[in-house]
């Protein structure tokens, strides 16, 4: 019996980890993702969480939670706190892919706005 327990733990295990290697998000946890508009000025600050929940923290110190999932090729954000005005339902932006602590990218949103985006390690 402990063999089989032991088997399905190990299973469970590697399964995890294949997911974790699946998980295009996965550098995003733990880390924030620093938004700069086209001004060069820090316009938000981004928490993801594999749990699917994520906080938009602005400039300004305002701080939003919502959800994030992935659509398609698109990476979409739904407010929850403070609830969202009627047209302000979820955004999505164009999913850039895997990033590592460190990169830099830039990304047009659907408006045309360009931004330039930075992954740093932990949540400063």
């Amino acid at each position: 019996m402990k063999r089989v327990l032991v088997g399905l733990a190990l299973t469970a295990a590697c399964f995890s980890f294949a997911l974790a290697a699946d998980d295009s998000m996965a550098s995003r946890y733990g880390n924030t993702v620093v938004v700069k508009g086209p001004d060069g000025k820090e316009a938000a600050r981004l928490y993801y969480n594999q749990d699917g929940t994520a906080v938009r923290k602005l400039a300004d110190g305002t701080e939003i939670k919502g959800t994030w999932k992935m659509d398609g090729a698109n990476l979409c954000f739904t407010q929850v706190s403070p609830p969202p005005k009627p047209d302000m339902t979820t955004q999505c932006n164009p999913f850039s892919g895997p990033k590592k602590v460190g990169d830099t990218w830039d990304v047009t949103r659907p408006d045309g706005t360009k931004l330039t985006v930075t992954l740093v390690q932990g949540r400063p």
